[in-house]
């Protein structure tokens, strides 16, 4: 399986530095860290994902914890 990105958890101090980055930028900034360990879905699970991901105009990630 593949390893992916989780969003990172962080304390004040640093949301505040990232929130200082975004409006020096006039951007949105996202923090991930390594981690997450994709799902091995069946086809017809990935059907089922993509399936709802079609009806809330979405991106889903199945992963394992």
């Amino acid at each position: 399986m593949a390893e992916f990105l989780k969003i990172a958890e962080l304390g004040t101090d640093d949301v505040a530095k990232i929130n200082g980055l975004e409006e020096s930028l006039g951007t949105h900034i996202m923090a991930y860290k390594p981690g997450l360990q994709m799902a091995d879905l069946t086809d017809e699970q990935i059907q089922a994902v993509k399936g709802i991901e079609n009806q809330l105009d979405v991106i889903l990630l199945a992963y394992d914890d």
